[in-house]
């Protein structure tokens, strides 16, 4: 059975610079695009970025031809003003799975944006790469780089971005990252006195619940320097330094 193939289109809008940054939409969305498809490449989902400069129409064209599942279009909110802020997903107003996995980007970008009210789904039935493409499509427009706290959050936190538009992904296909199998103990060990456990292996990542210091744990994988854990029937993800004295379950 052939793979599911994700086709990335960052922004090719070398003219738009952001005031705060001085970096142009396209430096930001393809260096984006490249981080989301080293993520990918972790979950074993191979993925086409679509070549600098190229029109929204070769896009598609390249899209098409590479018969991808899922077309993903990068770029920065276009906002009238410097206040604007958030994250807008746009969906095929015609197309119900492109307004299906819209949702699912936006769900989970609100865990991680400092302001969940603001991202949002759209329905749109004028662009081009939502219009002709032969798979079901999104446009996803991260924050808006002329306002100062956007321009910082994406700088700082562009991985976390990437490996969430990634997970969401992974969502859609059905494909998960895959923990390195574990079955050990620990006991809870962080800095202010407990360990944080996250909905995913990120440091933006939903906070779940925290367990106090000296509490055990049951590690049951690791990703990175995550340890996927299981206590009280809670399942999360923890980092590696906050927890301590593991040892292998007999």
């Amino acid at each position: 059975m052939t793979e599911p193939k994700v086709f990335l289109s960052p922004s090719s809008k070398g003219y738009q610079i952001s005031p705060v940054t001085e970096k142009s939409e396209a430096d930001i969305m393809r260096l984006l695009a490249e981080e989301i498809k080293k993520n990918l490449d972790d979950l074993g989902i191979e993925t086409v970025i679509s070549e600098i400069g190229s029109t929204p129409n070769q896009s598609v064209e390249s899209s098409n031809k590479e018969k991808a599942a899922l077309h993903v279009v990068l770029s920065t909110l276009k906002a009238s003003n410097d206040t604007d802020r958030g994250i807008k997903i746009y969906f095929s107003s015609s197309d119900a799975l492109s307004r299906d996995y819209a949702s699912v980007f936006a769900k989970n970008l609100k865990e991680i944006y400092p302001i969940p009210q603001f991202v949002t789904t759209q329905p749109n039935g004028s662009f081009v790469e939502l219009l002709n493409t032969e798979s079901p499509s999104v446009v996803i427009s991260i924050g808006n780089q002329s306002n100062a706290e956007d321009a910082a959050w994406l700088a700082e936190n562009s991985g976390d971005v990437a490996q969430n538009i990634a997970a969401s992904i992974g969502e859609i296909l059905g494909i998960k990252a895959e923990t390195t199998p574990l079955t050990a103990l620990g006991l809870a060990n962080g800095t202010m006195g407990f360990a944080t456990v996250r909905k995913s292996p990120s440091p933006t990542a939903k906070i779940i619940t925290r367990i106090i210091n000296g509490s055990p744990v049951r590690i049951i994988g690791k990703i990175g320097n995550w340890y996927a854990i299981l206590a009280s029937n809670i399942e999360g993800y923890v980092l590696e330094s906050e927890i301590s004295n593991e040892t292998p379950e007999q």
